[in-house]
């Protein structure tokens, strides 16, 4: 099983923090994800697998990226994690993986309840 980790980007970066945090933070949403999943699972990180390689790029470019990545894994995960019920990219990616039908797991509830609130929001 192929396992999609979203983790924040631009949010936190807009909240004054670098990209090395940016790193820690992804990687600690990789430890949670392997401590939920087993092993013979594969985990994919693009904020891991990709770094800063398209910060100069337009976000509508690098969120088909992200789709098409997200759209070869069998799940997304959603870890709690250092302004994910501000991630634009997270939200949209949640929104498609849904859409799509895909197997989607959130850390905490209360984020998804937030999530399913901003749907309702967005669809009204």
């Amino acid at each position: 099983m192929r396992i999609y980790i979203a983790t924040p980007y631009e949010a936190i970066l807009r909240n004054g923090y670098t990209t090395l945090r940016v790193k820690s933070e992804a990687t600690l949403g990789i430890s949670r994800a392997r401590a939920l999943f087993s092993s013979s699972c594969e985990l994919f990180s693009p904020v891991l697998e990709w770094g800063s390689r398209h910060k100069d790029m337009p976000r509508v470019e690098v969120m088909k990226l992200c789709f098409k990545a997200l759209d070869s894994c069998d799940l997304l995960f959603i870890p709690t994690l250092l302004h994910t019920t501000d991630s634009k990219g997270i939200y949209d990616e949640w929104v498609r993986a849904k859409a799509n039908g895909k197997m989607i797991l959130f850390e905490s509830a209360k984020v998804a309840s937030l999530f399913e609130s901003k749907l309702v929001c967005d669809e009204l």
